[in-house]
């Protein structure tokens, strides 16, 4: 990264200011990598190292590692007053014109068997606890499959 190490940060901060504009702090959140992103995560947070070195020579730039609770007593710190929003925030929407109406009405018979086979798998748990038997191997592999499909990459 060091040979494209400043090019990456000023591309990030166009980003970030991007993103900024829609916080009302000086604060904001910017969670970086995707679904199975951090397998190697050595790999992940040298790099991270080295993209948040380049960011904070910027002119007015301050990026670091938090957490979620710094990241709220920062926002409580401001003293601002926050509005509460109600209503179930659908549809959602992870990019420009992106987005997830199909996850409610996509495929409803292969959600309907999904969670017919869920209340099947939890009655199978309960002969299991009064039968005091062990853990079945079909009830096993029937709670793996359902893991899968009821992931959201699965069930939508």
């Amino acid at each position: 990264m060091t040979s494209n190490g400043r090019r990456r940060a000023e591309e990030l901060l166009l980003i970030a200011r991007t993103q900024a504009k829609n916080y009302r702090t000086n604060n904001t959140v910017f969670t970086m990598g995707l679904d199975f992103h951090y397998q190697d995560a050595n790999k992940w947070f040298r790099n991270l190292d080295k993209l948040i070195h380049y960011m904070n020579q910027l002119p007015g730039v301050n990026v670091f590692y938090s957490t979620p609770s710094c990241y709220l007593k920062s926002l409580h710190d401001s003293r601002l007053q926050w509005t509460v929003e109600e209503g179930d925030f659908f549809p959602y929407a992870d990019g420009p014109h992106a987005y997830w109406t199909g996850y409610f009405t996509s495929r409803p018979n292969f959600k309907f068997f999904s969670r017919e086979q869920n209340g099947f798998l939890q009655a199978c748990r309960q002969l299991e606890v009064f039968g005091r038997t062990k853990n079945n191997q079909k009830h096993m592999d029937l709670a793996r499959a359902l893991g899968v499909i009821q992931h959201h990459d699965g069930i939508s």
